[in-house]
């Protein structure tokens, strides 16, 4: 396909408030769209972070979503290509993906960046979900996957697999001077991801008797009663907002990824990582999944595999602000490299067009 008068339409996982749906998708669509791309982005109709529901308004939400999205797709172009960020639907087997491509006629290209094909949530979903995951990469012509674990698994099933990182804007977020007092040790996420901090638990509290520093955590929100209790640890929670986030990462001195090690961690795609670095924040990471690729230990970053050695590495940082500059430049200078949003769409828009 000639790389002109390319129409793409995408169906995203969730709402701009998911950081996947807002970095692989909206920042993506900014970045692709000009006078020979357009893109059209297809939101979810459920919020990405919906409040805590019961089981029935959940299974009311995902219908609803179900029959949105089949109202949709009926509405496809025949010229459009189909960019399928995880699933079009939340639940039940690809049969939306299976109209597009075998009724509709449209290519479909599937993006994924997490390892949804060992998720099994309760009921029927332990059965559809690792083999609706098989089916859609098998489905699709091509399939974008976000980490290395990811690409080896779409390989089994696709031959046309490109890998491209969850990728940031670096012209737009630039490292920033501070003197902060006491040394700021920040984590961001979403409710979903305060389990990790247990992670970090034991070695925080140890390092306050060694150590002067406030662990800043942006992403609770409502969800704050999930926030494990440090004892001794000096905490403050931020509210996470779109408008702010990038704003409150820039004032940590050191941020900080920890992740258990299991399958689910194994598909992550480092981003938070990604976000510290840009901004010339050395990150200090689980080595799991692809922070393994990512950050090259004592160099642009640090990895910490239990305890003593979140202690020791942080102790270092904190105590080191020249350390923190030099692994900060390294950092930024590795996403500049391999993960920058200009270079990554290229790559994309190749997976689009092949």
């Amino acid at each position: 396909m000639k790389e002109h008068n390319i129409k793409i339409k995408m169906f995203l996982a969730g709402d701009r408030d998911g950081p996947s749906c807002y970095y692989r998708g909206y920042e993506l669509a900014r970045i692709l769209s000009g006078k020979d791309v357009n893109v059209e982005i297809r939101p979810s109709h459920i919020p990405t972070y919906p409040r805590r529901k019961s089981k029935f308004a959940k299974l009311y939400l995902y219908t609803l979503n179900f029959l949105k999205r089949l109202s949709e797709i009926f509405r496809i172009k025949k010229d459009e290509i189909i960019f399928i960020q995880t699933a079009i639907a939340f639940w039940g087997s690809p049969v939306l993906e299976w109209i597009i491509k075998n009724i509709l006629g449209n290519k479909i290209i599937l993006d994924i960046d997490d390892a949804y094909f060992i998720y099994k949530p309760p009921g029927l979903q332990k059965i559809l979900g690792p083999w609706r995951s098989r089916i859609l990469v098998k489905l699709s012509d091509a399939v974008i996957v976000g980490s290395h674990y990811l690409e080896e698994y779409a390989r089994k099933y696709n031959p046309n697999v490109y890998l491209v990182p969850t990728s940031v804007d670096a012209e737009k977020h630039m490292p920033l001077s501070k003197a902060n007092k006491p040394v700021i040790i920040g984590w961001i996420g979403n409710p979903t991801g305060l389990r990790y901090l247990n992670i970090l638990k034991e070695s925080l509290e140890a390092l306050t008797k060694r150590c002067d520093f406030e662990f800043r955590i942006i992403g609770a929100n409502e969800y704050e009663t999930d926030v494990p209790a440090f004892k001794g640890v000096k905490v403050k929670l931020i509210q996470w907002s779109r408008e702010t986030e990038w704003q409150e990462i820039s004032k940590f001195d050191i941020g900080v990824m920890p992740l258990y090690d299991t399958e689910w961690e194994k598909g992550k795609c480092a981003f938070k990582a990604i976000q510290y670095m840009v901004l010339g924040i050395p990150a200090v990471g689980s080595p799991i999944g692809e922070n393994r690729y990512l950050i090259k230990d004592g160099i642009n970053g640090f990895l910490a595999g239990n305890a003593d050695e979140w202690i020791n590495k942080l102790e270092l940082l904190i105590k080191d602000e020249s350390l923190r500059w030099i692994v900060g430049a390294k950092g930024r200078e590795t996403v500049l490299k391999n993960y920058s949003l200009h270079a990554n769409a290229k790559r994309v828009l190749k997976a689009i067009t092949y």
